[in-house]
């Protein structure tokens, strides 16, 4: 996270200190399009928005429901 932080703090400093997101994307690993989102969720919410998220979807709409995997799993 802090070399995330340094990324983002150099691309968004004034002019004589600023360097190019191709440049911060590069010195910490990542593309420039993922830089570019860090960057936006930065200056949404703050700090917090520089952890890392998880891609793990919040529901499963083609789970099937709880009685039928019941079923499944006591027929085994």
């Amino acid at each position: 996270m802090k070399q995330r932080y340094f990324a983002v703090a150099k691309t968004i400093a004034p002019e004589p200190l600023r360097i190019t997101r191709s440049e911060a994307a590069e010195m910490i690993g990542l593309s420039k399009r993922q830089l570019q989102r860090i960057v936006k969720r930065f200056m949404e919410e703050g700090i917090e928005g520089l952890r890392k998220k998880s891609t793990r979807p919040n529901t499963s709409p083609n789970r099937i429901p709880e009685d039928v995997e019941k079923r499944i799993v006591e027929a085994r």
